[in-house]
């Protein structure tokens, strides 16, 4: 008999571009008991889904008011990303990219969520960071 894993996800930034389809992804997957999503607006604009936990904040840079849904989770997804004009300058980007990521990886280690992924967009250059 076939041992399948069941796991349960969250996930930061699954409003964006990249984040949707992952969350539509982790929704869609027999295996995801459920998905929780932490971010500034609600996700599919709000719609209910049995699998969904839709926590929504004032400020991702407040991640510790959301302590308690890091728990019990087997896989964290980091998708947060914005531009450095969207941003509103370099520092901002800075702040935003590896301000919030460092936090939210610290919350995913506290929790001891055993698998961690950081989800880069299309087009994203490694070289020009935050020039």
């Amino acid at each position: 008999m076939l041992d399948i894993y069941m796991f349960k996800a969250i996930i930061i930034g699954g409003t964006g571009a990249t984040g949707k389809q992952l969350l539509n992804q982790l929704i869609r997957n027999q295996n995801c008991d459920l998905v929780t999503s932490i971010g500034r607006r609600p996700v599919w604009d709000g719609k209910k889904n049995d699998k969904l936990v839709d926590i929504v904040v004032e400020s991702l840079f407040k991640l510790t008011s959301t302590e308690q849904y890091w728990k019990d989770n087997d896989v964290f997804f980091n998708c947060i990303g914005t531009t450095r004009q969207r941003a509103g300058g370099a520092k901002e980007f800075i702040n935003i990219e590896s301000g919030i990521s460092n936090e939210a990886a610290k919350m995913a280690a506290n929790a001891k969520i055993p698998h961690a992924s950081l989800i880069s967009a299309k087009g994203a250059n490694h070289k020009i960071w935050a020039k």
